[in-house]
């Protein structure tokens, strides 16, 4: 069983073949939901003469921002290619893997399955003497109905801090994705901010609107 993580941390496990084949053999990996973990690489190949050497393949954990506990997925192995009839087709049983959550369950937009995280300091900008500028990105998960489009407008900021910018658009999100927002909000502050604290969306909160498929 293979653990994952929501904040990136990953995993590894090897991959040979039992026996010497003819021919080169071809190996597709992948995850059985890449909402929840991915794969690198995605291909394995093992020739004649390498085939008893261990090959890594990389398994990491996919973050969102909603609380949605831990989760269960797989790792497959598709079935393999090759001009060797005794692995054209092989395929091996898929490894169980699971990922730890990361979210808390109070979220950020006071809408209810609607969460924004994973923010990004676009730049940090000294633009006076005594005033930081910060540009920033975000992204959302939506765990509710599929939406055409989403609106978020700042609602709390960092205490220090005065918003300039205070909108981040979302394009359409199905039930379960994360998307990335289409543009940046900005900060102000008359001190330097610890840019670690605003990757964590310290005191941010947002109101989000949002167009149901449809409508």
């Amino acid at each position: 069983q293979l653990s994952t993580k929501e904040d990136g941390a990953a995993t590894s496990f090897t991959v040979t073949l039992g026996s010497a084949p003819l021919s080169d053999v071809v190996v597709p990996i992948s995850s059985s939901n890449a909402r929840l973990g991915y794969v690198n690489p995605a291909v394995l190949t093992f020739t004649p003469q390498n085939w008893k050497t261990p090959q890594k393949v990389t398994v990491t954990g996919a973050n969102n921002c909603a609380p949605d506990g831990n989760k269960s997925y797989q790792i497959r192995a598709g079935k393999a290619t090759s001009l060797d009839p005794d692995y054209n087709d092989a395929q091996a049983a898929p490894i169980g893997a699971t990922v730890t959550d990361n979210d808390s369950a109070a979220g950020n937009t006071g809408t209810a399955g609607i969460y924004i995280c994973n923010y990004k300091v676009i730049s940090e900008i000294k633009i006076s003497a005594t005033t930081w500028e910060y540009t920033l990105t975000a992204e959302m998960t939506n765990i509710t109905a599929d939406y055409a489009g989403a609106t978020a407008t700042l609602a709390s900021w960092p205490s220090g801090t005065t918003a300039v910018d205070r909108q981040l658009v979302f394009g359409a999100a199905g039930k379960g994705d994360t998307v990335k927002a289409g543009d940046t909000f900005v900060l102000r502050s008359g001190s330097q901010l610890s840019q670690s604290n605003l990757q964590l969306g310290i005191g941010i909160a947002w109101r989000v609107s949002w167009a149901s498929n449809g409508r």
